[in-house]
């Protein structure tokens, strides 16, 4: 993914997240993708909050310059506003935890990077990024007539791309005859994932418009499974990641996984 897909994803693993009594970690209107060097209005309204900053990004070794693969710095910057008492204590560690209403009320900023950081220290390719926590700072509490905050940045690095990329799904396999069982797994979990599409064909196959194709109709946008009669001979089936971004309507599909069957 590029920087402009990472950063959505980053967004939408963040949103995606849980306190302990399973309310939302964070709110749609707490999570931004800033450009600016400090959170700035962000901490004085809705928290807890998240900025996400691409610090920047540059070629990784020659491969990267060839290839325009990326290497990208990142800055997470957590913010919480408990309030209670004048020392800060209640901003780090929290008061009255979960309080009435649960979710965020009460909880400070240690509880609140607890769950960021063990979220996204074990990203794997299912969730479509990884991030590798380099350090953090020190965390710096304020106040101005209205309330006490406390923000603190994490640092991860990541592997991109100057292009969009769309990953298609994996492991098309088969089993049985009459019919042909397909089962496969789904293309990672982001924030444009849409559904998925499959194709049969007697020629490999390399793209949705290709001549020759039949759909198969699906159960359900992220099926994983279907089941196909096509009688005997040599066939091919090709199956498509379908993404399509926020505010648009233009679908992108990933590259075709594809399986060879022989069918007596």
């Amino acid at each position: 993914m590029n920087s402009w897909q990472q950063s959505q994803q980053i967004k939408f693993l963040a949103l995606a997240e849980e306190w302990p009594d399973t309310i939302a970690l964070l709110q749609p209107d707490s999570v931004h993708i800033s450009l600016y060097d400090t959170v700035g209005i962000l901490k004085w309204n809705t928290t807890p909050g998240l900025a996400i900053r691409l610090l920047q990004d540059a070629p990784l070794g020659n491969k990267g310059i060839r290839q325009g693969v990326l290497q990208l710095d990142w800055e997470l910057t957590l913010f919480v506003s408990v309030g209670g008492d004048t020392s800060g204590e209640s901003e780090i560690i929290g008061k009255d935890r979960g309080g009435t209403g649960g979710g965020a009320r009460g909880r400070g900023l240690l509880e609140f990077e607890t769950i960021i950081m063990a979220k996204f220290e074990t990203l794997t390719k299912k969730d479509g990024l990884k991030l590798q926590f380099i350090g953090s700072n020190k965390a710096r509490i304020s106040q101005n007539q209205r309330q006490v905050h406390t923000e603190r940045s994490l640092f991860f690095k990541s592997i991109g791309t100057r292009k969009r990329t769309y990953e298609e799904p994996s492991r098309l396999r088969s089993t049985g005859s009459a019919p042909i069982v397909l089962t496969w797994d789904l293309h990672p979990d982001r924030f444009d994932r849409l559904k998925v599409r499959l194709f049969r064909n007697t020629s490999k196959i390399t793209s949705i418009g290709q001549g020759g194709n039949v759909e198969i109709t699906l159960s359900g946008d992220l099926a994983t499974t279907v089941s196909d009669s096509p009688g005997t001979g040599t066939f091919f089936y090709g199956l498509f990641g379908i993404y399509v971004e926020p505010g648009d309507t233009t679908e992108f599909a990933s590259e075709p996984e594809n399986l060879r069957i022989v069918n007596p």
